[in-house]
């Protein structure tokens, strides 16, 4: 399979993981520095547009690892139909905070969703803000569950 076409057929990931080594405090050029290499190449390597090889394994554990990337893991998780769930035990006590939590992060996300479905279409903005919420909105409700659960 040439670089290309596995950046294209898992794009989300790449896509996931450029955003993450963006975040990262430095941006790429400090995460190439902590990965001892060429900034440039790696903005290349992580780019699902560029026609430059994909990093290795290895070295895309070693971003996971150095972000902290929650977009990654949801990513890689996506591939096998599964979600990232938070280890942190939470107690019975717990189940009402967590839940509220919940409600409250559901509510933001019904809101913003309404507004930008108002007219029948989400934009790339739209659809990353929406992105976003979620992702945060599913280790909450997973530790609400959890708590619910005892």
């Amino acid at each position: 399979m040439n670089s290309v076409r596995v950046k294209q057929d898992y794009r989300p990931l790449f896509l996931a993981l450029q955003a993450d080594a963006k975040t990262y405090p430095g941006g790429i050029n400090a995460l190439a520095t902590a990965l001892n290499c060429n900034p440039t190449t790696l903005a290349n390597q992580l780019n699902p547009d560029h026609d430059t090889n994909p990093p290795c394994f290895g070295k895309i554990l070693e971003i996971y690892n150095l972000t902290q990337g929650k977009r990654t893991i949801y990513a890689l998780c996506q591939l096998v139909g599964m979600l990232p769930v938070p280890a942190q035990v939470e107690t019975p006590g717990d189940s009402l905070p967590t839940l509220l939590t919940t409600c409250s992060r559901m509510s933001e996300l019904i809101k913003v969703g309404t507004e930008a479905a108002s007219d029948l279409r989400l934009d790339a903005a739209e659809r990353k803000e929406l992105s976003k919420l979620l992702i945060d909105i599913i280790p909450i409700a997973a530790a609400a569950l959890r708590a619910m659960e005892g």
